[in-house]
């Protein structure tokens, strides 16, 4: 009996030593196009990524290897971890040769190790990471000739790096008869959806183009987005639009589903009217597109950017999709009718990406439906989306037909109404046309007596103007007593408030006066007229400067009491007065308000002033100072009233003001005095430009 307990227990143990050998290791034969090796794949998770292939091959690290316990293919998710791999294959009694298929077409770098029909060592480096010609066979999954001997043990170890992608490494053993017919299927699936796509596009072109509806070209922009986002999943951008970009290769599927994202939210804010069916998802929308375009930016950065882009979009296309299926759910409820093939585009849409993502997580075996479900799923999802737009443009070419049937009964209405209102018009067209008749008589006479009145007005300033200027100095005497000079008189109306004025005094001095009588106009002419009068009554006993403006201010101050007041009006005069001596070496003067400024070798001097007018004023019993001021051969006495200064105008509509005055006199003292002249009233003009002229002007400057 011990006898037969030993053999039991050496049988057992042989059968279980052949059964860990056969999970352990992967068969193939002539006979077998297709082995599955998940349950015979071993990994090592490498976080600080500094193992190397002599090191993984040492025994201490083999029993570090842990077995693949999953269904179906391994999948690490979003991972920055290293990882190696192991995979014993054991052929059997033919020779027998092969493929090594690594389906997954978005690995980084993968290395790959085994021993070639030779023994000798090989070696493979290939991924996103490097130029797509550098692969064995140009595929979009990593294939690699295995040619097994008979009875051949071949281990082979594969390393992938990752930059924090969702990692998945499903890996075949097949024979070329295998390939072929997933090529094929490959083809068929991938033309049906692409033609699918450029079907979409060219409708969506021509029907933005043709109806000038933004929705056609929200949809086309999404559809290109897609297009580019599965051309990139399926491993074909970088094959035929890209080979030797790894750059763009490693990022543009991040970017193309940022832009797909960004532009569906577009598209169904303005198919689906969420703005106005549901604003608050609308808005809430509106954030979600924006982090998106951050994400965008982040895709094309490196780590921890990329990274992050790549978690972060994850999680927008969940909240996304979550709230267009909200919207479109509560819009389809409102009887929308786009929105029924936009729920069921986008639930198809929804299905495919979810079959695909279980798929990748290794809850689903990869079969023709997982493997391209996103395909199919986003190529119906793209055809209904079509009869949404078609339904929306049917929706909005109804919505005008109506507008237009409103409009038109809205203008037969007006026809009617217009063609009772012109019959009742013509009415009282005939009834008021003998009214506008006489009131056009009427009115004819009252202009005609207008215009003579204004003709008479006119004709009465204008002599006013010729009686103003005789009570002025003249310029025969200005010529005659001042060498050099200059005089600009700009009234603000015909006749003016300013003036100037000039005599010779008895004892053979001169005196020269620019003043500013109160008002301007009419007002201001006659008051200049009782100024000049004033001043020549002065100086029949005057000729102190100071002295003959006190007298002057006597006689205005006496001639308006007779306007019925007791102290007389206010009204008077602003004024600069000096006097020559014969010699011309020096001046007396006397300023009221209106002061002298002198300019000597670009130095401006301003000539003190009393501070009151020449009229009735709080301090007209003080008198009026008389000053003197040496003058030297080439000085430029400057005399002028307040209308320069005041004058608004320039870029903001300001004062001219005295600071800018004084710097446009120190320019122009080095001219001639007619140049000078000349630039000074373009000066005014410019600065004025269309505005109007607030005061009368008036500006003397004279040469010693």
């Amino acid at each position: 009996m011990n006898r037969h307990i030993y053999w039991l227990v050496l049988f057992l143990t042989l059968t279980g030593s052949i059964l860990e050998a056969q999970v352990d290791t992967a068969y193939t034969a002539v006979g077998m196009p297709n082995v599955s090796i998940t349950h015979q794949l071993y990994y090592l998770e490498d976080p600080s990524a500094q193992l190397q292939y002599t090191t993984v091959q040492q025994p201490e690290w083999q029993s570090k290897f842990v077995q693949h316990k999953g269904q179906y293919s391994a999948s690490f998710g979003l991972t920055h971890s290293d990882y190696w791999f192991r995979i014993v294959v054991k052929n059997g009694v033919a020779a027998t040769e092969k493929y090594l298929e690594f389906g997954y077409p978005f690995l980084n770098q993968l290395d790959v190790y085994f021993t070639d029909s030779t023994g000798k060592m090989q070696h493979f480096l290939v991924g996103d990471h490097f130029p797509y010609h550098q692969r064995q066979t140009e595929n979009k999954n990593f294939i690699f000739d295995l040619y097994l001997h008979p009875q051949e043990v071949k281990t082979i170890y594969a390393h992938i790096t990752s930059d924090g992608e969702v990692t998945s490494f499903p890996v075949r053993i097949v024979d070329h008869a295998t390939l072929t017919d997933d090529a094929a299927d490959e083809q068929l699936v991938l033309g049906f959806y692409y033609g699918i796509v450029v079907f979409a596009l060219f409708l969506s072109f021509f029907l933005g183009a043709s109806l000038k509806e933004n929705v056609n070209f929200r949809y086309f922009l999404y559809v290109v987005s897609v297009g580019i986002f599965q051309f990139s999943i399926d491993g074909l951008s970088f094959k035929y639009l890209w080979p030797n970009n790894v750059w763009l290769a490693n990022h543009i599927i991040p970017m193309a589903g940022a832009a797909a994202i960004f532009f569906l939210i577009k598209f169904t804010q303005f198919l689906l009217l969420t703005k106005e069916h549901t604003p608050l998802i609308c808005k809430t929308l509106n954030v979600v597109a924006g982090l998106i375009v951050v994400l965008f930016v982040f895709a094309m950065l490196p780590n921890p950017f990329y990274a992050l882009s790549l978690r972060a979009l994850n999680i927008m296309v969940l909240v996304s999709n979550l709230l267009i299926l909200i919207a479109a759910i509560r819009v389809y409820r409102m009887d929308y009718r786009p929105a029924r093939y936009f729920l069921l585009a986008f639930l198809l849409l929804i299905v495919g990406s979810t079959i695909a993502l279980l798929k990748n997580i290794d809850l689903l075996p990869r079969t023709f439906i997982t493997e391209y479900g996103i395909q199919l799923g986003s190529g119906i999802e793209i055809i209904f989306l079509a009869f949404a737009l078609s339904e929306k443009v049917r929706t909005l070419k109804d919505e005008k037909q109506a507008a237009q049937e409103s409009l038109l009964r809205q203008l037969e209405e007006n026809n009617r109404l217009e063609h009772e209102l012109n019959v009742e018009l013509e009415k009282k067209v005939i009834e008021r046309t003998l009214e506008l008749q006489q009131q056009k008589e009427l009115v004819e006479e009252q202009k005609s007596l207008i215009e003579e009145k204004h003709k008479e007005i006119t004709d009465s300033i204008n002599y006013a103007e010729r009686i103003q200027k005789s009570f002025m100095a003249s310029r025969q005497l200005l010529a005659k007593e001042l060498a050099s000079y200059f005089l600009i008189f700009q009234p603000k109306d015909v006749v003016s408030g300013d003036f100037y004025w000039a005599a010779k005094l008895p004892n053979g001095e001169f005196v020269f006066v620019i003043a500013d009588s109160t008002g301007h106009g009419v007002p201001g002419a006659i008051m200049s007229i009782l100024n000049i009068s004033a001043l020549e009554k002065s100086i029949e006993t005057e000729s102190n400067a100071g002295k003959i403006l006190n007298a002057t201010r006597s006689t205005i101050i006496e001639r308006l009491k007779k306007d019925g007041s007791e102290e007389g009006g206010k009204d008077g005069m602003d004024a600069a007065l000096f006097i020559l001596n014969p010699s011309r070496t020096k001046i007396t003067y006397a300023c009221a308000n209106n002061c002298l400024w002198v300019v000597r070798n670009g130095v401006l001097i301003e000539l003190e002033c009393d501070n009151m007018p020449v009229g009735k004023h709080d301090r007209d019993h003080q008198s009026f100072t008389t000053f003197e001021f040496e003058v030297q051969e080439g000085d430029l006495i400057y005399a002028f009233t307040d209308g320069l200064p005041d004058q608004f105008g320039g870029p903001k509509g300001k004062k001219y003001k005295y600071a800018q005055l004084k710097q446009l006199l120190i320019h122009a003292a080095e001219w001639p005095l007619q140049e000078q002249e000349e630039k000074i009233l373009q000066a005014f003009s410019e600065w004025k430009g269309s505005l109007e002229q607030v005061d009368d002007v008036t500006l003397a400057g004279i040469r010693i």
